[in-house]
């Protein structure tokens, strides 16, 4: 360990082009909110020093393999300019932005990378990108912002099979189709690890084939000699850079959030600003109080009668700003782009008070048939650092959603596919509350009454564990999170009502 802060570096454009192909359809701003949240999650506690690191136009090594990524399509203009009002955003909320002409990403993260291990810091990257992954030794480690896992250098031997001082030679053998690496022909993750494992490095396995020594099957070694300029060129076009001109020193000067201009500013938190000024006009017009609202003990200062009232202006005029008929916010998972309910909910509350969310685990229990999760959320004022509010949230096993079995088999087919009746909705009485073998499920379609023990009589089983205990510890942190929010906010569960419950209100304001 090193009393110096560690340095957090975000690869941007991974961020960035994971939530735009996951939030296209629900709009560009929807890709910036989810960017912006995986920076804030990624930050953690918030005490490392962090800077966002970014491609810049058409990289160099276009002109070393004007194929490299060619086969990428290209995304609509819009989708670039939602981009920069990102880089945008994130610098008026004080963070530190690097990018140089004809690099990427990966280069600006590995020189910050070097100079930051060279004075003595610990270093932890973000990104998806597994080219980063060279960067993997003492003191550094990459979170993978597509699953959360953070990798250190054992992550990779147990995982790919090699060291991470390997991996340019790895993936120089095994090419990349997705930035249309060419690599070797006939090479995938397993040889190209077999390889390595018994020759160290790329050059020891030329050397042994020049050599005459049989280094793997004829085929192999006749795709190795064929395209050894293939395997060079990719080794070239994976090599990190570590040149890339930085001003390093900037990361530790002081950055102070500054207010959010109409064209970086989400739609919400743009009508927060018209919403505050609206609430301290009425309020101007008001006698001064000395009334105080005891705000909760973990607050940072009480809030006055005051603040409260503005509070609850600018949350009415929110609503009216955002909660719009005809609108949604989100689809429902697998559902072909269903429409969420019609609500702002916590996240976008959390994005328009501009609150980092930071969890805690205050209880657990994972014993065989329970899993009990409470959770506390703490939500901090970004621009001001300040504690706005904290929530509790809990979710057990025995809740009725959670109890999950798997499916029972029919004792005719035997698939798993057998559910049970709707009495209402049956329409043979003698079956009315029974068994089915529900043919969408892949079932025969018979019937069984519902006494019927060779199905009553099937033991239970219950859903992969792990999987359950991830749910549930999932949603104790989202309430939370809605818990935390509501207060901070001073919204009630009327903000969260489905659109169709006000009706009148917005007939009214329209």
């Amino acid at each position: 360990m090193t009393d110096k802060p560690r340095i957090l570096l975000v690869d941007l454009s991974s961020l960035w082009w994971a939530a735009y192909h996951v939030n296209a359809e629900n709009g560009l701003h929807s890709a910036r909110a989810a960017t912006l949240a995986g920076v804030k999650r990624a930050m953690g506690d918030g005490h490392d020093t962090v800077a966002i690191c970014c491609d810049s136009g058409r990289s160099f090594r276009r002109e070393i393999y004007p194929e490299y990524k060619a086969q990428r399509e290209k995304q609509p203009e819009a989708a670039y300019g939602e981009l920069q009002k990102t880089k945008e955003r994130l610098e008026a909320d004080g963070f530190l932005l690097w990018e140089s002409p004809f690099m990427e990403a990966d280069d600006v993260i590995a020189t910050a990378c070097k100079i930051a291990r060279d004075r003595g810091h610990e270093v932890r990257v973000v990104s998806s990108d597994k080219d980063l992954l060279q960067l993997l030794g003492p003191g550094v480690d990459v979170l993978r912002s597509h699953t959360w896992e953070v990798w250190d250098s054992r992550k990779v031997v147990e995982k790919i099979g090699i060291d991470s001082g390997q991996l340019g030679d790895f993936l120089a053998l095994k090419g990349d189709a997705s930035d249309n690496i060419p690599g070797c022909p006939g090479i995938g993750d397993k040889r190209a690890a077999e390889l390595l494992t018994k020759y160290e490095t790329l050059d020891r396995v030329y050397e042994a084939l020049d050599a005459g020594k049989e280094v793997a099957t004829q085929s192999i070694e006749k795709s190795l000699r064929e395209n050894r300029a293939k395997v060079e060129l990719s080794r070239k076009l994976v090599a990190l850079r570590f040149d890339v001109p930085i001003m390093f020193d900037d990361l530790f000067k002081e950055r102070k959030p500054q207010p959010l201009t109409e064209e970086i500013a989400f739609r919400h938190e743009a009508a927060a600003v018209e919403a505050i000024e609206n609430a301290n006009r009425m309020l101007a017009e008001q006698d001064e109080t000395a009334l105080v609202y005891s705000a909760p003990s973990d607050s940072v200062t009480s809030l006055s009668l005051r603040d409260v009232v503005m509070q609850k202006k600018m949350i009415a005029e929110c609503m009216r700003a955002v909660m719009k008929k005809g609108e949604h916010y989100g689809v429902v998972p697998g559902t072909n782009s269903k429409p969420s309910l019609f609500k702002a909910g916590a996240d976008t509350l959390g994005f328009m008070f501009r609150l980092r969310a930071e969890y805690d685990l205050d209880k657990a229990v994972n014993e065989p048939g329970y899993i009990y999760y409470r959770v506390r959320c703490k939500l901090t004022h970004i621009p001001t650092d300040r504690l706005v509010a904290t929530g509790m949230g809990s979710c057990n096993s025995r809740e009725n959603k959670y109890k999950r079995t798997a499916p029972k088999k029919c004792p005719k087919c035997n698939a798993e596919a057998i559910i049970i009746g709707n009495p209402e909705y049956e329409r043979d009485p003698a079956f009315k509350g029974g068994w089915l073998c529900h043919g969408k499920r892949g079932g025969c379609g018979a019937k069984f009454k519902a006494t019927d023990e060779a199905i009553t009589g099937q033991a239970p089983s219950v859903a992969d564990p792990s999987d359950l205990d991830n749910t549930i510890l999932k949603m104790a942190m989202k309430r939370a999170r809605v818990d935390a929010t509501l207060t901070g906010t001073s919204a009630g569960d009327f903000f969260t009502q489905d659109i169709e419950d006000l009706d009148v209100q917005l007939e009214g304001d329209e």
